[in-house]
């Protein structure tokens, strides 16, 4: 999603803002410089940290802690996503108006982590790590990129082994993989990778019906909140 920056709006948003927003809400924005500063709105309406600015803001903010083939908030109570404009002339509010509202279903986020494998052992966490650990300089991996179909991955030959990255070559180009994602995104064979693969899509299809069921349960399923 790229970099942003943080906006703090103390004065009385319009509508009936969503209840997860409380007096100190950080919403988003991308429309200062994106380098993760914080913009703050005094009750007076004043743009405090930029009090010669003249132009539009919209900043949003949601209540979804991640997304799949769903999506999830905290206690699984319904995913609320809301937009605002403000208007400055001279570093002063003069108009603000909702712009975008959105409410559905969703899961409560422990289900976001369901489908993965189950819980590891002390004994299966050290085999991991042991296994990112390996030395691989001069060998061949199978790269696949999450969500690409098998046909599409590639072999590379590890041309340099670091400590938390590895270098490989493939077709005269150099890219680099991080060593956690063995048997993740590289593979020692492609048929370990078409493995993975296959389980993957059987969790994404899993969380999908439950999702959908989700959904279909509710008398009212997803659709956008009338202002």
């Amino acid at each position: 999603m790229g970099m942003f920056d943080e906006v703090v709006f103390r004065s009385t948003l319009p509508g009936s803002p969503p209840a997860f927003i409380g007096p100190a809400h950080r919403f988003q924005t991308k429309d200062f410089d994106c380098t993760l500063d914080l913009y703050v709105i005094e009750s007076d309406g004043t743009l405090a940290t930029s009090p010669t600015f003249t132009g539009e803001v919209e900043f949003y903010t949601s209540n979804i802690v991640g997304s799949g083939p769903g999506v999830y908030t905290r206690d699984g109570e319904d995913a609320e996503s809301v937009s605002y404009k403000a208007t400055f002339v001279d570093g002063r509010l003069t108009a603000i108006e909702e712009t975008e509202r959105d409410r559905k279903p969703a899961l409560h986020a422990t289900r976001q982590s369901a489908y993965r494998s189950p819980p590891l052992t002390k004994a299966e966490v050290k085999a991991w790590r042991d296994r990112c650990a390996e030395r691989l300089a001069g060998h061949k991996v199978f790269v696949l990129w999450g969500g690409r179909e098998v046909d599409d991955g590639y072999w590379a030959t590890v041309v340099h082994d670091g400590r938390t990255e590895l270098c490989v070559e493939h077709d005269g180009e150099l890219e680099l993989l991080d060593r956690r994602q063995r048997d993740n995104i590289f593979f020692d064979s492609k048929e370990s990778a078409a493995t993975d693969r296959v389980k993957s899509k059987d969790q994404w299809g899993s969380a999908k019906r439950e999702y959908d069921e989700l959904v279909a349960s509710r008398s009212q399923p997803s659709s956008p909140v009338e202002k």
